[in-house]
């Protein structure tokens, strides 16, 4: 219901790929995390929490304007590389793998989704 209604906001497709791309990372982001957080007890896993609150704070600032929106997903993007640096630092090596690579999931589907909010912003301006 979320992305039916902010999607409605723009008739552009890349604004409303955008969202849905958006939305359901960090659902699946904040989904992961709490579900591992009350499995093994880590208070590590918090961290992810600033990611969907960078997001938050972000969408709100951004008024859900595109271009501001690409800037928003791109610092969550941001946000997970520097957790991807800090948080492996006392893993096993196999640990550490993992946890990059789930990172760079992350990333690239932050990433895509900010790619998507500067073409809606893009198309929006011709």
């Amino acid at each position: 219901m979320v992305i039916a209604l902010v999607a409605r906001k723009m008739g552009v497709w890349s604004y409303k790929a955008g969202v849905g791309v958006a939305i359901v990372t960090g659902f699946v982001l904040a989904w992961s995390t709490w579900v591992q957080a009350a499995d093994l007890e880590n208070p590590a896993n918090f961290w992810y929490d600033i990611v969907l609150m960078v997001g938050a704070i972000g969408a709100w600032l951004a008024r859900l304007k595109a271009p501001a929106l690409a800037w928003t997903l791109f610092a969550m993007a941001a946000v997970l590389v520097l957790i991807s640096v800090i948080l492996p630092s006392g893993a096993t090596p196999d640990q550490a793998r993992r946890m990059i690579i789930g990172h760079a999931v992350y990333v690239v589907l932050f990433t895509a989704s900010g790619m998507l909010f500067r073409h809606a912003g893009l198309s929006a301006t011709k």
